[in-house]
């Protein structure tokens, strides 16, 4: 493998032994990054491939604050902070926050630690997604880091590239609870995406007929 792109496509191809062969070959190997400055163990936590995750945790040290917000390492986060406050704000390479991280893979204390401290709650991902740490959360499946997160002022009716909601993706995803609390928390079931669906239409094409009904009712 000659060249740390390699590693990435190898990655993404699913080949994680070849990774593993590689590094224990050239254990530096482990702390490459991308050409936009994406981390081989933040490819390997978006790919779900914890096993490599493990693997790559034995051998990179220190990790970056985005590193520690994707793992819910809210003591490194810590460390992070207290060295420049701006690690809360600045957006990853690939565009989001640690909030956005935190939420998406679903680490309740670290989101509750970055709320605290100051973590902008509607922060726009600085991507084309423009997605916001409230759609990361219903990303994740995760009623009560959204919970935290209108608590803390996030919009319910935000949205991202196309126009989809929370609550459009909470709907698809077939969630009840997800979609009460949106809809407690002022989510607007008539809200129409770019494309003119509601809510309810990505609800019923996706086959979950009962919140279909229930957002058609409200």
């Amino acid at each position: 493998m000659a060249g740390e792109s390699e590693l990435f496509l190898a990655l993404r191809a699913g080949d994680v032994d070849a990774i593993r062969r590689a590094i224990e070959a050239e254990p530096g190997r482990a702390l490459c990054r991308d050409s936009t400055g994406i981390s081989l163990l933040m490819t390997a936590l978006y790919h779900r491939h914890f096993g490599l995750v493990e693997f790559l945790l034995e051998r990179v040290g220190t990790l970056d604050c985005f590193e520690a917000a994707a793992l819910g390492r809210t003591h490194d986060l810590v460390s992070a902070a207290g060295r420049s406050h701006s690690v809360i704000t600045n957006h990853s390479p690939d565009g989001f926050t640690v909030l956005h991280l935190a939420a998406y893979f679903g680490h309740v204390d670290t989101v509750q630690w970055l709320l605290r401290h100051g973590a902008p709650v509607d922060a726009v991902a600085a991507n084309p997604s423009l997605l916001r740490p409230l759609h990361s959360a219903v990303a994740a499946g995760s009623a009560r880091i959204a919970l935290l997160l209108l608590d803390a002022g996030a919009e319910p009716n935000a949205s991202h590239r196309g126009g989809f909601t929370p609550l459009h993706a909470a709907a698809h995803r077939g969630d009840p609870d997800l979609v009460d609390l949106l809809l407690a928390r002022g989510a607007d079931p008539k809200c129409a995406c770019d494309d003119g669906r509601k809510p309810a239409d990505f609800a019923r094409d996706a086959g979950h007929d009962a919140i279909a009904a229930r957002l058609t009712r409200t």
